[in-house]
């Protein structure tokens, strides 16, 4: 049985739409957003740049002997320097949640040095409290630069520290971790 080119066009159609009506919508979401024009420079520890390492200091083993134990904080400061005037009134750091980097049950930076100390992460805290990096934005524990002016030049300094976060007895070896943020301006 021969078919017109026009029958086969039309079962085609008709087979490609078939599976539309068994995705019906049982809900919707609007999003929006604002992308601004920012001159804004960060600086990670006077590095000049907007990353750094902060080398923490050698500890002992002994020191990290059961979970919870901390030790060897390290301080290092994120500026944002805004060389031209801008609309905000807020600003702030947003630590991303990277599963592969960060422990999601504690928060903690990961230790990612190859054959490195067991039972060990990197907390990292923002003005003494320790940041909640497995949460999303607005839950990480970070204060947020607000009564901002608009209009006006900024600089905002946010002081951190890293330290060492037992997860169980420490072994000695090497500790490594990394992270990446983003500056939020609102």
């Amino acid at each position: 049985m021969k078919h017109s080119i026009y029958q086969r066009l039309a079962c085609c159609a008709m087979a490609l739409l078939a599976p539309l009506a068994a995705f019906a919508a049982d809900g919707a979401i609007d999003v929006s957003g604002t992308i601004v024009n920012t001159t804004c420079t960060i600086n990670v520890d006077g590095s000049g740049a907007n990353a750094a390492t902060v080398n923490l200091p050698a500890v002992s083993a002994g020191s990290l002997r059961q979970s919870g134990d901390v030790a060897g904080p390290m301080p290092f400061t994120i500026q944002t320097m805004c060389l031209q005037p801008l609309s905000l009134t807020a600003s702030s750091i947003y630590w991303e949640p990277n599963g592969a980097l960060i422990d999601m049950t504690t928060g903690n930076l990961l230790n990612l040095a190859p054959g490195g100390a067991a039972n060990v992460q990197i907390q990292l805290l923002a003005s003494g409290t320790p940041l909640a990096l497995n949460r999303g934005p607005g839950q990480q524990n970070h204060p947020v630069a607000t009564g901002l002016t608009p209009g006006h030049y900024y600089l905002i300094s946010w002081p951190y520290a890293a330290r060492y976060y037992a997860t169980g007895q420490a072994t000695p070896g090497a500790v490594s971790g990394y992270a990446t943020f983003t500056v939020v301006y609102s």
